[in-house]
């Protein structure tokens, strides 16, 4: 007896072989046959004619830490196709963490949107909060170079001395032996930009001893580019880890068109004999914590301190200088100031007094405080904490279709599992979190015809799950976990928009986690079959 038994659907694998007419069955939980299933006996039928029928998508970079906790239904992911996702991404994670600084680190790293209790301190403790939760999609987590530098050295802004090097390595052995996927780094943000080289080699190195894989969001995205791939390309070689790179891209008119220089690079390291890829999300514009725009020297210690730093009048003065004529230190996706705050739009903040500043541009803002748009930046961060979160357009869209085309590409949202109800639904985040994956197979695969369906399928499931070393999914063959999509070819399409963020994208009529049916028809069940997976 079956339990599931999808008929005469195009089942699209995942490895990128073409699809082929055949009915689906699933039984416990896993695939149990492939083929005419006219015969079999089941619980329910589920007609995919016309439809597509291929693995659940796995987005291998999220920062969903906190809200599957606040709402495990993980609903603008879910709704997209997302079966399993990673959390712990850019060096921003929860765990491991000393309760003296779960304030200090929850500030730090304001872009994990969520108001849940920290009750955990080790990294396997985090991992069973997320399990008690029940989320209705699978959960796999990187433990983040910033939560482990930061419990082992603070919030010191400089390089790490051999023995704290040690004994950071030593922690990340310890989180992949508590399940871990690999180890993250995000070398724009506090603590981790302060990290030498030496320092990451040691980080992938301990994740490549657990066969972990290292992830890192690189030190430069605009006119120093190369720079920050070099520095990547020899910590891969150096420590033999599986790296990826995150989202790479030439952020800021400087960098316009250096982005396949880059994408080059990294292939020319990968025939070399390094495992090596990139990754990234099909939108010309990023999102990230407003504090970015503030040069490192301006970044030191702890969010308090900095936020004291932005009240001296000296440093003040220093900042409207530098920002209105240059400066350097500055890492941004905007690259160098004087930046074009227009590009900058405002998705969330942190008080009640600054609400009606959301989903507006940085010049509007300046207009509403009637002050400039540099000076209005520094009062945002101060009257807020620097929890102030951005939508930030700094890319060209022929950088971004040429990365989108190259083999060596997956396809990730780089958002949160948002929901357009309850606390979730505040602000107006970045639309990546809501129509990825249907905005990269409709507009892109279909319209634009960068890839086959069969290959961009593959680029959202069995890639990704091969990068973060999940066996079990990204593939459509009996034995392994149930995790499905079924979607209309002809109208799967992404309905988020920066102005609009909160939309459910159109054309997926049913997902499926671990064998339950988790949307049907387009609406969410209410199911919570998701499990963490630890690495063994």
């Amino acid at each position: 007896m079956l339990d599931l038994v999808f008929v005469g659907g195009e089942v699209i694998d995942g490895t990128g072989r073409p699809g082929i007419r055949a009915d689906l069955g699933v039984r416990d939980g896993r695939i149990a046959a492939i083929g005419d299933l006219s015969g079999a006996e089941c619980r329910e039928r589920v007609d995919a004619r016309g439809k597509v029928v291929c693995p659940g998508f796995i987005d291998m970079h999220t920062h969903s830490d906190l809200t599957l906790l606040v709402n495990p239904r993980a609903e603008s992911m879910v709704r997209q196709g997302v079966t399993t996702l990673v959390v712990g991404n850019c060096g921003m994670g929860v765990a491991p963490v000393r309760p003296e600084l779960r304030g200090p680190l929850r500030q730090a790293f304001a872009f994990l949107t969520g108001d849940v209790e920290w009750t955990w301190e080790s990294f396997a403790s985090y991992l069973d909060c997320l399990a008690a939760a029940r989320p209705s999609v699978n959960v796999g987590a990187l433990v983040s170079h910033g939560a482990v530098r930061a419990h082992v050295m603070g919030f010191d802004e400089r390089e790490a001395l051999p023995e704290e090097r040690s004994a950071i390595a030593a922690e990340i052995r310890q989180a992949m032996a508590e399940g871990a996927l690999g180890v993250s780094t995000g070398l724009i943000y506090n603590p981790s930009m302060f990290a030498d080289t030496e320092e990451l080699v040691a980080v992938s190195r301990a994740a490549a001893e657990g066969n972990g894989v290292y992830t890192t969001h690189m030190r430069h995205e605009g006119v120093q580019l190369m720079e920050a791939v070099e520095e990547a390309l020899e910590v891969a070689r150096r420590s033999g880890a599986r790296t990826e790179i995150c989202h790479p891209k030439a952020s800021g008119k400087a960098a316009w068109g250096r982005a396949a220089e880059a994408a080059e690079r990294i292939r020319q390291a990968r025939e070399e004999g390094n495992d090596i890829a990139f990754d990234l999300y099909p939108y010309t514009a990023g999102s990230t914590m407003l504090s970015t725009l503030l040069p490192q020297w301006a970044l030191r210690g702890t969010t308090d301190e900095i936020v004291a730093r932005l009240r001296d009048p000296a440093a003040i003065a220093r900042l409207l200088h530098e920002l209105r004529h240059g400066g350097s230190g500055y890492h941004s996706g905007l690259g160098a100031p004087p930046y074009e705050w227009e590009r900058v739009l405002i998705t969330s903040v942190g008080s009640e007094m600054n609400r009606g500043f959301e989903g507006k541009e940085m010049p509007e803002v300046a207009r509403m405080m009637g002050a400039t748009p540099e000076e209005a930046f520094l009062r945002l961060l101060v009257d807020d904490h620097l929890q102030v979160n951005m939508v930030i357009h700094s890319q060209c869209e022929e950088d971004m279709r040429g990365l989108l085309k190259h083999p060596l590409a997956l396809v990730i949202t780089d958002g949160l599992a948002f929901a357009p109800y309850g606390p979730l639904g505040r602000g107006r985040p970045h639309p990546r979190s809501y129509g990825t994956f249907p905005r990269f197979l409709g507009r892109y695969v279909r319209d634009e015809g960068l890839h086959s369906l069969e290959e961009g399928i593959r680029r959202v499931t069995s890639g990704p799950a091969a990068r973060m070393g999940i066996t079990d999914r990204g593939i459509l063959r009996e034995g392994l976990a149930a995790d499905i999509v079924v979607f209309d070819p002809a109208a799967i399409r992404d309905t988020a928009t920066y102005t609009e963020p909160h939309q459910y994208p159109e054309g997926i009529d049913l997902v499926v986690v671990n064998g339950e049916i988790v949307v049907r028809d387009g609406e969410h069940t209410g199911a919570g079959p998701g499990q963490v997976l630890r690495k063994k």
